[in-house]
Protein backbone atom coordinates (compact mmCIF):
# COMPACT_ATOMS: atom_id res chain seq x y z
CA UNK A 1 0.00 0.00 0.00
CA UNK A 2 1.59 3.68 -1.05
CA UNK A 3 1.53 6.35 1.40
CA UNK A 4 -0.91 8.22 -0.39
CA UNK A 5 -3.40 5.14 0.34
CA UNK A 6 -2.44 5.03 3.45
CA UNK A 7 -3.19 8.90 4.03
CA UNK A 8 -6.03 8.29 2.49
CA UNK A 9 -7.70 5.91 4.33
CA UNK A 10 -6.45 8.22 7.65
CA UNK A 11 -8.33 11.10 6.29
CA UNK A 12 -11.68 9.27 5.68
CA UNK A 13 -11.67 8.08 9.40
CA UNK A 14 -10.55 11.73 10.39
CA UNK A 15 -13.21 13.27 8.60
CA UNK A 16 -16.13 10.89 9.68
CA UNK A 17 -14.63 10.33 13.40
CA UNK A 18 -12.92 13.14 14.20
CA UNK A 19 -12.97 16.99 12.29
CA UNK A 20 -15.65 19.61 13.09
CA UNK A 21 -15.75 22.83 12.42
CA UNK A 22 -15.85 24.85 16.01
CA UNK A 23 -17.60 27.50 13.98
CA UNK A 24 -20.78 25.47 13.57
CA UNK A 25 -21.31 27.49 17.61
CA UNK A 26 -22.27 30.85 15.25
CA UNK A 27 -25.76 32.15 15.05
CA UNK A 28 -26.97 31.34 11.96
CA UNK A 29 -27.25 34.73 11.18
CA UNK A 30 -23.42 35.20 11.39
CA UNK A 31 -22.56 31.70 9.42
CA UNK A 32 -24.66 32.06 6.62
CA UNK A 33 -22.74 35.65 6.50
CA UNK A 34 -19.47 33.84 6.81
CA UNK A 35 -21.01 31.11 3.85
CA UNK A 36 -21.64 33.89 1.61
CA UNK A 37 -18.43 35.55 1.86
CA UNK A 38 -16.06 34.37 -1.14
CA UNK A 39 -12.86 34.86 1.31
CA UNK A 40 -13.67 32.77 3.83
CA UNK A 41 -13.61 28.99 4.20
CA UNK A 42 -17.32 27.76 4.17
CA UNK A 43 -18.73 26.12 7.24
CA UNK A 44 -18.92 22.28 7.09
CA UNK A 45 -21.57 20.93 8.89
CA UNK A 46 -20.06 17.97 10.93
CA UNK A 47 -20.50 14.45 10.12
CA UNK A 48 -18.38 13.39 13.34
CA UNK A 49 -19.90 10.31 15.11
CA UNK A 50 -20.59 10.91 18.71
CA UNK A 51 -21.99 8.77 21.82
CA UNK A 52 -25.25 9.55 19.87
CA UNK A 53 -25.26 7.92 17.12
CA UNK A 54 -23.76 4.56 18.91
CA UNK A 55 -23.93 2.75 21.40
CA UNK A 56 -20.56 1.99 22.97
CA UNK A 57 -19.95 -1.26 24.06
CA UNK A 58 -22.56 -2.90 21.55
CA UNK A 59 -20.53 -5.85 19.74
CA UNK A 60 -20.41 -5.90 15.80
CA UNK A 61 -19.00 -9.56 16.01
CA UNK A 62 -18.50 -12.48 18.56
CA UNK A 63 -14.37 -12.91 18.31
CA UNK A 64 -12.96 -13.71 21.10
CA UNK A 65 -9.20 -14.83 19.79
CA UNK A 66 -6.61 -13.57 17.90
CA UNK A 67 -3.99 -16.20 16.94
CA UNK A 68 -0.54 -14.95 17.48
CA UNK A 69 0.06 -16.21 13.93
CA UNK A 70 -0.25 -12.73 12.88
CA UNK A 71 3.42 -12.70 13.64
CA UNK A 72 3.67 -14.35 10.18
CA UNK A 73 1.71 -11.42 8.39
CA UNK A 74 5.09 -9.90 7.23
CA UNK A 75 3.22 -7.63 4.90
CA UNK A 76 0.84 -6.51 7.00
CA UNK A 77 -0.21 -2.62 7.02
CA UNK A 78 -3.30 -2.18 9.11
CA UNK A 79 -4.54 -4.41 11.96
CA UNK A 80 -7.73 -3.11 13.10
CA UNK A 81 -9.79 -4.85 15.72
CA UNK A 82 -12.92 -3.55 16.88
CA UNK A 83 -16.23 -4.23 18.89
CA UNK A 84 -15.46 -7.51 19.91
CA UNK A 85 -15.56 -9.01 23.13
CA UNK A 86 -10.96 -9.57 23.20
CA UNK A 87 -9.18 -9.50 26.72
CA UNK A 88 -5.70 -8.33 26.22
CA UNK A 89 -4.16 -12.13 27.10
CA UNK A 90 -6.38 -13.26 23.88
CA UNK A 91 -4.78 -11.18 21.65
CA UNK A 92 -1.63 -12.55 19.68
CA UNK A 93 -0.48 -14.23 23.17
CA UNK A 94 -0.70 -17.74 21.68
CA UNK A 95 -1.67 -20.51 19.42
CA UNK A 96 -5.94 -21.52 19.56
CA UNK A 97 -4.47 -24.99 20.03
CA UNK A 98 -1.04 -25.62 20.28
CA UNK A 99 -1.03 -29.23 19.29
CA UNK A 100 -2.75 -28.26 16.51
CA UNK A 101 -0.84 -29.40 13.18
CA UNK A 102 -0.78 -25.50 11.90
CA UNK A 103 0.79 -24.14 15.26
CA UNK A 104 3.03 -27.43 15.09
CA UNK A 105 3.97 -26.77 11.60
CA UNK A 106 5.12 -23.22 12.32
CA UNK A 107 6.33 -23.64 16.08
CA UNK A 108 9.91 -23.54 15.14
CA UNK A 109 9.70 -20.03 13.29
CA UNK A 110 11.33 -17.26 14.43
CA UNK A 111 7.84 -15.66 15.32
CA UNK A 112 8.36 -11.89 16.44
CA UNK A 113 6.83 -8.73 16.15
CA UNK A 114 9.73 -7.04 15.33
CA UNK A 115 9.31 -8.64 11.50
CA UNK A 116 6.16 -6.83 10.74
CA UNK A 117 8.08 -3.44 9.39
CA UNK A 118 5.21 -2.33 7.20
CA UNK A 119 2.59 -3.03 10.42
CA UNK A 120 1.87 1.30 10.96
CA UNK A 121 -1.71 1.49 11.47
CA UNK A 122 -3.37 -0.55 14.63
CA UNK A 123 -6.81 -0.23 15.52
CA UNK A 124 -8.12 -1.64 19.21
CA UNK A 125 -11.59 -0.26 19.06
CA UNK A 126 -14.52 -0.44 21.89
CA UNK A 127 -13.26 -3.60 23.33
CA UNK A 128 -15.43 -3.82 26.44
CA UNK A 129 -13.66 -6.79 27.94
CA UNK A 130 -10.45 -5.24 27.98
CA UNK A 131 -8.61 -4.19 30.74
CA UNK A 132 -5.19 -3.12 29.86
CA UNK A 133 -3.75 -2.68 25.99
CA UNK A 134 -2.53 -5.63 24.25
CA UNK A 135 1.20 -6.43 25.18
CA UNK A 136 2.50 -6.45 21.67
CA UNK A 137 1.62 -2.74 20.89
CA UNK A 138 4.90 -1.92 22.50
CA UNK A 139 6.95 -4.20 20.32
CA UNK A 140 6.11 -2.89 16.92
CA UNK A 141 9.14 -1.50 15.27
CA UNK A 142 7.44 0.88 12.76
CA UNK A 143 3.79 1.55 14.12
CA UNK A 144 2.79 5.13 13.31
CA UNK A 145 -1.31 5.43 14.23
CA UNK A 146 -2.82 3.91 17.20
CA UNK A 147 -7.08 3.81 18.14
CA UNK A 148 -7.42 2.97 21.59
CA UNK A 149 -10.65 4.49 21.86
CA UNK A 150 -14.11 3.52 23.70
CA UNK A 151 -12.35 0.89 25.99
CA UNK A 152 -14.25 2.03 28.95
CA UNK A 153 -13.29 -1.58 30.92
CA UNK A 154 -9.85 -0.32 31.33
CA UNK A 155 -9.07 2.09 34.25
CA UNK A 156 -7.91 5.26 33.90
CA UNK A 157 -4.43 4.60 35.89
CA UNK A 158 -4.36 1.53 33.59
CA UNK A 159 -4.69 3.18 30.36
CA UNK A 160 -2.28 6.21 31.78
CA UNK A 161 0.60 3.26 32.50
CA UNK A 162 0.17 1.75 28.67
CA UNK A 163 0.28 4.79 27.23
CA UNK A 164 3.68 5.31 29.38
CA UNK A 165 4.80 2.01 28.54
CA UNK A 166 4.01 2.89 24.48
CA UNK A 167 5.76 6.30 25.02
CA UNK A 168 8.91 4.40 27.00
CA UNK A 169 9.18 2.09 23.95
CA UNK A 170 11.47 2.48 21.14
CA UNK A 171 8.22 2.69 19.05
CA UNK A 172 6.84 5.33 21.36
CA UNK A 173 9.21 7.99 18.96
CA UNK A 174 7.72 6.74 15.70
CA UNK A 175 4.19 7.45 16.88
CA UNK A 176 2.38 10.06 15.07
CA UNK A 177 -1.14 10.16 15.85
CA UNK A 178 -3.43 8.60 18.79
CA UNK A 179 -6.61 8.36 19.08
CA UNK A 180 -7.84 7.76 22.92
CA UNK A 181 -11.20 9.27 23.30
CA UNK A 182 -13.98 8.25 25.47
CA UNK A 183 -11.98 6.49 27.96
CA UNK A 184 -11.34 6.89 31.79
CA UNK A 185 -8.25 8.40 31.10
CA UNK A 186 -7.41 11.07 34.36
CA UNK A 187 -3.77 12.42 33.60
CA UNK A 188 -1.29 12.21 31.18
CA UNK A 189 1.90 10.00 31.69
CA UNK A 190 4.81 12.00 33.28
CA UNK A 191 6.55 14.64 30.84
CA UNK A 192 9.53 12.83 31.06
CA UNK A 193 7.38 10.07 28.69
CA UNK A 194 5.50 12.30 26.68
CA UNK A 195 8.89 14.35 25.96
CA UNK A 196 10.21 10.92 24.22
CA UNK A 197 7.35 11.39 21.77
CA UNK A 198 9.15 13.45 19.12
CA UNK A 199 6.74 12.88 16.08
CA UNK A 200 3.55 13.09 17.22
CA UNK A 201 1.25 15.50 15.18
CA UNK A 202 -2.34 14.19 15.83
CA UNK A 203 -4.08 13.70 19.54
CA UNK A 204 -7.75 13.25 20.60
CA UNK A 205 -8.40 12.56 23.67
CA UNK A 206 -11.91 14.12 24.04
CA UNK A 207 -14.56 12.42 26.81
CA UNK A 208 -12.06 11.89 29.05
CA UNK A 209 -11.34 12.17 32.85
CA UNK A 210 -8.41 14.45 32.86
CA UNK A 211 -8.54 16.82 35.67
CA UNK A 212 -6.04 19.47 36.66
CA UNK A 213 -3.01 20.91 35.37
CA UNK A 214 -1.70 18.99 31.97
CA UNK A 215 1.99 18.01 32.19
CA UNK A 216 3.64 18.79 29.61
CA UNK A 217 5.26 17.59 25.72
CA UNK A 218 7.65 20.39 25.74
CA UNK A 219 7.38 22.92 22.16
CA UNK A 220 9.83 20.98 19.99
CA UNK A 221 6.44 18.38 19.91
CA UNK A 222 4.57 20.19 17.11
CA UNK A 223 0.83 18.82 17.15
CA UNK A 224 -0.88 19.88 13.85
CA UNK A 225 -3.97 18.60 15.61
CA UNK A 226 -5.54 18.23 19.04
CA UNK A 227 -8.99 17.47 20.57
CA UNK A 228 -8.96 17.51 24.77
CA UNK A 229 -12.63 18.60 24.70
CA UNK A 230 -15.09 17.28 27.28
CA UNK A 231 -12.93 17.17 30.25
CA UNK A 232 -11.74 18.58 33.49
CA UNK A 233 -8.66 20.17 32.89
CA UNK A 234 -8.14 23.13 34.58
CA UNK A 235 -4.65 24.14 33.60
CA UNK A 236 -2.82 23.87 30.50
CA UNK A 237 1.04 25.09 31.10
CA UNK A 238 2.57 27.14 28.56
CA UNK A 239 5.32 24.66 27.34
CA UNK A 240 2.87 22.12 26.48
CA UNK A 241 3.32 21.74 23.17
CA UNK A 242 4.11 23.73 19.76
CA UNK A 243 2.22 23.30 16.80
CA UNK A 244 2.67 22.79 12.85
CA UNK A 245 2.40 24.76 9.95
CA UNK A 246 -0.20 22.60 9.20
CA UNK A 247 -2.42 22.93 11.94
CA UNK A 248 -6.38 23.64 11.91
CA UNK A 249 -8.68 23.19 14.45
CA UNK A 250 -7.60 23.12 18.35
CA UNK A 251 -10.61 22.00 20.83
CA UNK A 252 -10.52 22.66 24.38
CA UNK A 253 -14.14 22.82 24.86
CA UNK A 254 -16.27 21.64 27.84
CA UNK A 255 -13.60 21.77 30.51
CA UNK A 256 -12.80 23.94 33.60
CA UNK A 257 -10.20 26.43 32.33
CA UNK A 258 -10.16 30.01 34.07
CA UNK A 259 -7.60 31.29 31.39
CA UNK A 260 -6.87 31.28 28.01
CA UNK A 261 -3.09 29.02 28.40
CA UNK A 262 -0.51 31.34 26.92
CA UNK A 263 0.66 29.06 24.45
CA UNK A 264 0.14 30.47 21.38
CA UNK A 265 1.92 33.25 19.31
CA UNK A 266 -0.05 36.03 17.11
CA UNK A 267 3.48 36.04 15.28
CA UNK A 268 3.57 32.63 14.75
CA UNK A 269 3.89 30.89 11.50
CA UNK A 270 1.73 28.48 12.89
CA UNK A 271 -1.97 30.14 11.25
CA UNK A 272 -4.65 27.68 12.46
CA UNK A 273 -8.18 27.98 11.19
CA UNK A 274 -9.91 27.60 14.64
CA UNK A 275 -9.57 27.49 18.44
CA UNK A 276 -12.59 26.19 20.59
CA UNK A 277 -12.25 27.30 24.18
CA UNK A 278 -16.20 26.90 24.21
CA UNK A 279 -18.05 26.00 28.17
CA UNK A 280 -15.50 27.14 30.11
CA UNK A 281 -14.68 28.85 33.59
CA UNK A 282 -12.75 31.54 31.56
CA UNK A 283 -13.17 34.81 33.78
CA UNK A 284 -12.84 38.72 33.25
CA UNK A 285 -9.59 39.83 31.54
CA UNK A 286 -6.73 42.12 33.42
CA UNK A 287 -3.82 43.26 32.72
CA UNK A 288 -1.54 42.06 29.84
CA UNK A 289 -2.26 38.47 30.12
CA UNK A 290 -5.53 36.01 30.45
CA UNK A 291 -3.78 34.50 33.17
CA UNK A 292 -3.36 37.34 36.42
CA UNK A 293 -0.89 35.08 37.67
CA UNK A 294 1.01 34.41 34.90
CA UNK A 295 3.60 37.26 34.30
CA UNK A 296 4.47 36.67 30.83
CA UNK A 297 2.89 39.15 28.55
CA UNK A 298 -0.11 37.24 26.52
CA UNK A 299 1.38 36.91 22.65
CA UNK A 300 -1.95 36.12 21.13
CA UNK A 301 -3.11 33.63 18.68
CA UNK A 302 -2.58 33.43 15.59
CA UNK A 303 -5.05 32.33 14.35
CA UNK A 304 -8.59 32.89 11.98
CA UNK A 305 -11.68 32.20 14.09
CA UNK A 306 -12.34 31.57 17.93
CA UNK A 307 -15.13 30.30 19.73
CA UNK A 308 -15.02 31.90 23.27
CA UNK A 309 -18.32 31.00 23.80
CA UNK A 310 -20.83 30.20 27.21
CA UNK A 311 -18.20 31.59 29.63
CA UNK A 312 -17.30 33.74 32.36
CA UNK A 313 -16.10 36.94 29.94
CA UNK A 314 -17.47 40.02 31.77
CA UNK A 315 -14.03 42.11 29.78
CA UNK A 316 -14.47 42.52 26.10
CA UNK A 317 -10.98 40.48 25.39
CA UNK A 318 -9.33 43.29 24.13
CA UNK A 319 -5.67 41.48 24.33
CA UNK A 320 -6.74 39.27 21.08
CA UNK A 321 -6.97 42.43 19.14
CA UNK A 322 -4.14 44.38 20.85
CA UNK A 323 -1.39 41.93 20.04
CA UNK A 324 -2.78 41.16 16.25
CA UNK A 325 -4.41 38.33 16.42
CA UNK A 326 -5.25 38.03 13.15
CA UNK A 327 -8.90 36.65 13.90
CA UNK A 328 -11.98 37.38 11.19
CA UNK A 329 -14.49 35.86 13.24
CA UNK A 330 -15.24 35.72 17.15
CA UNK A 331 -18.28 34.11 19.18
CA UNK A 332 -18.49 35.83 22.84
CA UNK A 333 -22.32 34.59 23.07
CA UNK A 334 -23.76 33.47 26.27
CA UNK A 335 -21.13 35.46 28.49
CA UNK A 336 -21.28 38.18 31.30
CA UNK A 337 -20.54 41.14 28.91
CA UNK A 338 -22.53 44.55 29.78
CA UNK A 339 -20.36 46.97 28.16
CA UNK A 340 -17.39 46.86 24.95
CA UNK A 341 -15.37 50.00 26.11
CA UNK A 342 -13.53 52.15 23.58
CA UNK A 343 -10.97 51.20 22.61
CA UNK A 344 -11.32 47.92 22.54
CA UNK A 345 -10.32 47.19 19.19
CA UNK A 346 -8.11 49.97 17.78
CA UNK A 347 -5.89 52.48 20.27
CA UNK A 348 -6.28 56.04 21.22
CA UNK A 349 -4.01 56.60 17.63
CA UNK A 350 -5.36 54.14 15.16
CA UNK A 351 -6.47 50.17 15.12
CA UNK A 352 -4.86 47.58 16.11
CA UNK A 353 -2.62 45.72 13.55
CA UNK A 354 -5.08 43.26 12.46
CA UNK A 355 -8.52 44.48 13.82
CA UNK A 356 -9.27 45.25 9.69
CA UNK A 357 -9.75 41.49 9.43
CA UNK A 358 -12.60 40.85 12.07
CA UNK A 359 -15.96 40.19 9.54
CA UNK A 360 -18.29 38.04 11.79
CA UNK A 361 -18.86 39.11 15.80
CA UNK A 362 -21.30 36.95 18.19
CA UNK A 363 -22.54 38.86 20.98
CA UNK A 364 -26.09 37.23 21.26
CA UNK A 365 -26.89 35.97 25.00
CA UNK A 366 -24.81 38.67 27.24
CA UNK A 367 -26.22 42.25 28.86
CA UNK A 368 -25.08 44.75 26.38
CA UNK A 369 -26.75 48.18 26.33
CA UNK A 370 -24.36 50.15 23.94
CA UNK A 371 -21.62 49.78 21.53
CA UNK A 372 -18.55 51.75 21.07
CA UNK A 373 -17.56 53.76 18.23
CA UNK A 374 -15.02 51.38 17.97
CA UNK A 375 -18.01 48.95 15.51
CA UNK A 376 -17.63 51.40 12.51
CA UNK A 377 -16.64 50.82 9.02
CA UNK A 378 -13.18 53.29 9.78
CA UNK A 379 -12.13 50.11 12.43
CA UNK A 380 -14.34 47.19 10.48
CA UNK A 381 -14.32 47.69 7.15
CA UNK A 382 -15.00 44.36 5.75
CA UNK A 383 -17.46 43.54 8.89
CA UNK A 384 -20.41 41.18 7.24
CA UNK A 385 -22.51 40.15 10.05
CA UNK A 386 -22.94 40.97 13.94
CA UNK A 387 -25.32 39.43 16.19
CA UNK A 388 -26.67 41.30 19.01
CA UNK A 389 -29.88 39.10 19.77
CA UNK A 390 -30.78 38.50 23.76
CA UNK A 391 -29.02 41.33 24.81
CA UNK A 392 -30.38 44.24 26.86
CA UNK A 393 -30.17 47.42 24.14
CA UNK A 394 -32.89 50.06 24.59
CA UNK A 395 -31.62 51.94 22.04
CA UNK A 396 -30.91 50.70 18.19
CA UNK A 397 -26.89 50.77 17.89
CA UNK A 398 -26.45 52.47 14.89
CA UNK A 399 -22.43 52.61 14.61
CA UNK A 400 -22.11 49.09 12.24
CA UNK A 401 -24.75 50.92 9.90
CA UNK A 402 -22.13 52.73 7.75
CA UNK A 403 -20.32 49.45 6.58
CA UNK A 404 -20.94 48.54 3.20
CA UNK A 405 -20.42 45.41 3.59
CA UNK A 406 -22.57 44.02 6.09
CA UNK A 407 -24.45 41.23 4.92
CA UNK A 408 -26.35 40.49 8.44
CA UNK A 409 -27.26 42.22 11.62
CA UNK A 410 -29.48 40.15 14.27
CA UNK A 411 -30.55 42.43 17.34
CA UNK A 412 -34.15 40.70 18.25
CA UNK A 413 -35.12 39.63 21.78
CA UNK A 414 -33.83 42.01 23.68
CA UNK A 415 -34.39 41.84 27.83
CA UNK A 416 -34.37 44.76 30.68
CA UNK A 417 -32.05 43.53 33.28
CA UNK A 418 -35.16 41.40 35.03
CA UNK A 419 -35.03 39.66 31.62
CA UNK A 420 -38.13 40.74 30.03
CA UNK A 421 -38.90 41.63 26.80
CA UNK A 422 -38.49 45.27 26.16
CA UNK A 423 -40.81 45.88 23.30
CA UNK A 424 -40.26 46.94 20.02
CA UNK A 425 -38.08 49.78 19.47
CA UNK A 426 -39.76 52.04 16.93
CA UNK A 427 -37.94 54.87 16.59
CA UNK A 428 -34.77 52.64 16.18
CA UNK A 429 -36.35 50.54 13.22
CA UNK A 430 -37.85 53.54 11.75
CA UNK A 431 -34.04 54.82 11.41
CA UNK A 432 -33.28 50.77 10.30
CA UNK A 433 -36.01 50.73 7.62
CA UNK A 434 -34.98 54.39 6.44
CA UNK A 435 -31.45 53.94 5.85
CA UNK A 436 -30.87 50.45 5.10
CA UNK A 437 -30.43 49.15 1.65
CA UNK A 438 -31.44 45.91 2.39
CA UNK A 439 -34.88 44.56 3.33
CA UNK A 440 -35.82 44.81 7.51
CA UNK A 441 -37.65 42.34 9.51
CA UNK A 442 -38.69 43.40 12.59
CA UNK A 443 -37.77 40.64 15.15
CA UNK A 444 -38.37 40.76 18.67
CA UNK A 445 -40.81 42.36 20.80
CA UNK A 446 -43.63 41.98 18.81
CA UNK A 447 -46.20 40.95 21.35
CA UNK A 448 -49.19 42.83 21.08
CA UNK A 449 -51.74 43.97 18.01
CA UNK A 450 -50.72 47.58 19.08
CA UNK A 451 -46.92 46.92 18.20
CA UNK A 452 -48.40 45.21 14.84
CA UNK A 453 -50.43 48.81 14.50
CA UNK A 454 -47.28 50.71 15.48
CA UNK A 455 -44.70 49.01 13.00
CA UNK A 456 -47.22 48.83 9.98
CA UNK A 457 -46.76 52.15 8.72
CA UNK A 458 -42.95 51.40 7.87
CA UNK A 459 -44.19 48.63 5.12
CA UNK A 460 -45.16 51.62 3.65
CA UNK A 461 -43.12 54.45 4.12
CA UNK A 462 -39.87 52.44 4.29
CA UNK A 463 -38.26 49.26 4.38
CA UNK A 464 -39.76 47.38 6.78
CA UNK A 465 -40.52 43.89 5.14
CA UNK A 466 -42.08 41.97 7.61
CA UNK A 467 -41.98 40.67 11.33
CA UNK A 468 -41.35 37.78 13.51
CA UNK A 469 -43.00 37.00 16.48
CA UNK A 470 -43.06 33.35 18.12
CA UNK A 471 -43.32 33.64 22.04
CA UNK A 472 -46.46 36.10 21.83
CA UNK A 473 -48.42 33.78 20.21
CA UNK A 474 -48.10 30.66 21.91
CA UNK A 475 -48.66 32.87 25.17
CA UNK A 476 -51.57 34.57 23.90
CA UNK A 477 -50.27 38.08 23.70
CA UNK A 478 -50.95 38.77 20.30
CA UNK A 479 -53.82 36.84 18.30
CA UNK A 480 -52.45 36.30 14.50
CA UNK A 481 -55.51 35.70 12.73
CA UNK A 482 -56.67 39.56 14.54
CA UNK A 483 -53.71 40.82 13.21
CA UNK A 484 -53.60 39.32 9.77
CA UNK A 485 -56.90 41.15 9.23
CA UNK A 486 -56.16 44.06 10.83
CA UNK A 487 -53.50 44.67 7.95
CA UNK A 488 -55.93 43.11 5.54
CA UNK A 489 -58.54 45.89 6.00
CA UNK A 490 -55.66 48.67 5.99
CA UNK A 491 -54.31 47.05 2.15
CA UNK A 492 -58.05 47.32 1.00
Amino acid sequence: MSDEQKQKMRMHYQKTFVDYDPREGFSDLIKDCINSDPQQKRIQKSSRITLKDTQIGQLSNNITFVSKAVMRLTKLHQFYMGNSPFTAENICEAWENENSEYAQQYKTEDLKWDNLKELTDVEVYNCPNLTKLPTFLKELPEMQLINVACNKGISGEQLKKDWTTLADAPVGEKIQIIYIGYNNLKTFPAETSLQKMKKLGMLECLYNQLEGKLPAFGSEIKLASLNLAYNQITEIPANFCGFTEQVENLSFAHNKLKYIPNIFDAKSVSVMSAIDFSNNEIGSVDGKNFDPLDPTPFKGINVSSINLSNNQISKFPKELFSTGSPLSSINLMGNMLTEIPKNSLKDENENFKNTYLLTSIDLRFNKLTKLSDDFRATTLPYLVGIDLSYNSFSKFPTQPLNSSTLKGFGIRNQRDAQGNRTGVNVPALTHLARTSKVPVIAAGGVATLDDVKALYPLSVSANLEGAISGRAIYEGTLDLREAMSWIAAQER
